[in-house]
């Protein structure tokens, strides 16, 4: 039988090029070739020098492979991805072009670069194209898994980025920065919901027996998230997830009601009355990660809280719950309590009383008139005029003839928060870019009650006052030309100097003149008639605020004698 050759030409330009033979045929010698059997001396496989410690330098293979460390392929081999097309170099070995490929090896990533380079028919730093995309399920690549059918979760994720989440290790910023045999590729442990989120596998509080039993497990997680969905914020929907409304009030749909399903049951939450309808507004205030619907269960940010920490601590402004602030009452059952007027101190029946005036704007004050450049220091005072609730916010505009040139902006109580009846609010107003007359327009706002019944108080929409307005003229920055009118060592008194824009000076007993004007290259003018002739060749640039320093001369007229006689005829 006819040896077989190895194409050396293509060898030397693979990634092996600078192995020698017996690196991988141990017993290969220049002189056995006619003898040599590979049955008795089987050639090392891929393995022998890419995993564990390794062999002869070579780049260690740590996931992704048939004895990975972590993310074992037991379906794919080395060769199983590396014999496909562009996996090796083009040969003439009579070896065959893919049953010996070690031989014609391509090195298809480039590591040099970040992201890393990929030469071959895949990018193996995108997660997706092998288990979502075009190789999913290939034979040919090692059967690469399904993720949108896994047996763990249904994943729904589209993007590398968004398997960063559970399957990177905190060595690597990205997986797109690594190809998928770098050891920081992780599989997910526990393969469970609460083996992956085990900061809420501790308690869900009543939640915790969604599943019949007091413990909590992935059957009481997926009571309510009924459908996949992707493992990125935001995701968890109404078409994927059963919310508090769902199952705490009558009309609800969702599997698992408070019993028995009536008004009566103070579980359920029929006619919500209190603020915003809607269970989260109190309940995972501010969106907190540690609470949302799960860690301590379902009361989350709500627990411990009464009319007093909402409305007499806070305000409209203070998270996590941006309840209308009150300076009325700090008491809440009893004589004068909230439940006088509120219908209840139940924070499920409490009712509003929007019978409210809206807040008022007084001493409004602001400089008449300031240089372009000079801050413009804006106070006013925000009052309820009855007393009943805080002030919330406060907001200034300014406008000129062609409209509204700096839109409404928030101004700062100058004690530091919003949470008083009557506030004394500032701005600083950068008057840089401004010239002109403007108008300042300040207005305030109550915590209460909404302007917009719609929505919710925050962001917003408490009762705001009307506005009050006050003058603002900005004068642009000017700096100054100033000189002496003279002919020869005499100084010239009541010289006309013009500038080329109309700006007049006239020299004063001691010749001296002083032009005021803004930046700009102007050409100066100077006359005084009959003696003197006009001078029109001084041109002098001006930036603002410095002092230009010219001197002009005037060159006399000559004089003569006239003489003669005044008769009568």
């Amino acid at each position: 039988m006819a040896p077989k050759e190895i194409d050396s030409s293509v060898f030397s330009a693979g990634v092996h090029k600078n192995r020698a033979c017996e690196n991988c045929h141990a017993n290969a010698t220049d002189t056995n070739m006619n003898t040599y059997s590979f049955s008795t001396d089987s050639a090392k496989t891929c393995t022998y020098c890419h995993t564990g410690s390794g062999n002869f330098g070579a780049p260690l293979i740590a996931e992704h492979n048939q004895v990975g460390q972590q993310v074992i392929t037991p379906l794919a081999a080395c060769n199983t991805c590396h014999d496909n097309n562009g996996m090796y170099l083009t040969n003439a070995g009579t070896n065959g072009t893919t049953s010996a490929i070690t031989h014609y090896l391509k090195d298809v990533t480039n590591r040099s670069t970040t992201p890393y380079q990929h030469l071959g028919p895949i990018n193996t730093s995108n997660c997706i194209d092998c288990h979502n995309g075009a190789y999913t399920n290939n034979t040919s690549w090692g059967t690469p898994a399904n993720i949108t059918t896994s047996s763990k979760r249904q994943h729904t994720e589209t993007t590398t980025a968004q398997c960063d989440l559970c399957h990177k290790d905190s060595n690597i910023l990205t997986l797109a920065s690594v190809d998928f045999h770098n050891a920081s590729v992780q599989p997910v442990t526990g393969g469970s919901c609460t083996g992956c989120h085990s900061s809420v596998a501790t308690s869900l509080g009543n939640h915790s027996k969604l599943n019949g039993t007091t413990a909590v497990d992935d059957g009481d997680c997926q009571t309510c998230h009924y459908a996949p969905f992707s493992m990125v914020t935001g995701a968890a929907n109404s078409s994927n997830t059963h919310y508090c409304q769902d199952c705490h009030t009558t009309a609800g749909s969702g599997p698992v009601k408070p019993q028995p399903v009536n008004p009566t049951n103070p579980l359920i939450k029929d006619g919500l009355a209190h603020g915003k309808t809607d269970c989260k507004w109190c309940h995972v205030a501010g969106d907190q990660p540690a609470y949302k619907y799960h860690l301590n269960g379902p009361r989350g940010t709500a627990t411990g809280t009464n009319c007093v920490t909402c409305h007499v601590s806070a305000n409209l402004p203070d998270s996590p719950f941006h309840a209308p602030g009150e300076s009325h009452s700090s008491q809440i059952d009893g004589q004068g309590g909230c439940a006088d007027c509120h219908g209840s101190a139940d924070n499920h029946l409490v009712g509003s009383a929007n019978s409210q005036s809206p807040p008022a704007v007084s001493g409004l004050s602001a400089p008449t008139s300031v240089i372009s450049g000079t801050p413009a220091e804006i106070q006013a005072t925000v009052s309820d005029v009855t007393y009943l609730l805080q002030i919330a916010a406060a907001q200034y505009q300014i406008t000129n003839v062609s409209g509204i040139v700096i839109d409404w902006t928030p101004m700062t109580p100058k004690d530091g928060a919003f949470n008083y009846a009557s506030e004394v609010v500032n701005a600083t107003l950068d008057t840089s870019g401004l010239k002109g007359t403007y108008t300042i327009n300040v207005k305030g706002m109550a915590s209460g009650p909404k302007t917009d019944p719609s929505k919710p108080y925050y962001p917003l929409n408490g009762q705001w006052s009307s506005v009050s307005s006050t003058q603002l003229i900005v004068n642009e920055l000017k700096g100054y030309i100033n000189g002496t009118v003279r002919n020869n060592s005499v100084n010239i008194s009541g010289a006309i100097v013009i500038t080329n824009t109309g700006v007049t000076a006239i020299s004063d007993a001691n010749g001296f003149y002083s032009l005021n004007l803004v930046n700009g290259t102007y050409q100066l003018t100077t006359s005084k008639e009959p003696e003197f002739y006009t001078n029109s060749s001084v041109s002098v640039t001006v930036t603002a605020p410095a002092t230009i320093i010219r001197d002009i001369i005037l060159n006399r007229k000559p004089t003569g004698t006239i003489s003669g006689k005044v008769a009568v005829k």
